[in-house]
């Protein structure tokens, strides 16, 4: 299978029944980055993963923990959490105008983690929603500017285009990938790669979604 991922009946049944709404990203961040910005964690919103039923609804938490948000997900009056993912994104908090968002959308829940001024300027958008009783991936959407960086090893590397803004767009429902414009369908992956509660800072590389950094070089 190319360009998707298995599913069981039932998920896809759930699926077809999620309105699934696209997200302009520039406009919806000038609607509500005024009030995003004043914002602190921990943050806790309300939503319907299938509006109107009364019996989907949720209740989400974002807290702060050293450089990451822990994401807790519960079912309407559940005391223990049915999703806990304790580095779901990462806290940029030492630029002055970072945002970290939790927001309930039609059907799903948005985290956004925004840092456009820091050193390594850098904005990451997941929308998750809930099929076949399992809470998913919906989309991700991350951007970085192109900038020499120092790999683990130590070794120094130089982007063909220093301060070339790249994008990421995965579709995990359209089955696609965004990659700076160049449209490409979504490798292999099994359902359990979909899952929230797999998912994390950095998930989206480790995968092979997006990759940052494709056309570095060592430095001579």
């Amino acid at each position: 299978m190319t360009g998707s991922f298995s599913m069981t009946t039932d998920q896809v049944a759930s699926q077809k029944d999620i309105s699934v709404r696209r997200f302009f990203l520039p406009a919806l961040l000038a609607a509500f980055a005024s009030t995003a910005a004043a914002q602190s964690l921990p943050l806790i919103v309300e939503g319907n993963w299938q509006p109107p039923d009364s019996a989907n609804q949720f209740r989400a938490e974002l807290t702060e923990e050293g450089d990451f948000a822990r994401l807790r997900i519960y079912d309407q009056g559940a005391t223990e959490p049915v999703l806990d993912v304790a580095e779901f994104v990462q806290v940029m908090a030492i630029a002055p105008d970072s945002v970290t968002w939790l927001e309930s959308v039609p059907g799903g829940l948005r985290i956004i983690s925004d840092s456009p001024t820091n050193a390594h300027p850098f904005r990451e958008e997941i929308i998750l929603q809930r099929a076949g009783g399992k809470i998913i991936i919906a989309r991700s959407f991350t951007n970085w500017v192109e900038e020499p960086f120092t790999d683990e090893y130590g070794v120094d590397y130089v982007p063909a285009q220093p301060g070339a803004l790249r994008t990421c767009t995965v579709d995990f429902l359209d089955g696609t990938v965004d990659w700076s414009g160049e449209m490409q369908p979504l490798p292999d992956l099994s359902a359990d790669d979909t899952l929230a509660k797999n998912w994390g800072y950095g998930r989206v590389y480790s995968l092979g979604l997006c990759k940052p950094y494709a056309d570095a070089q060592p430095a001579p």
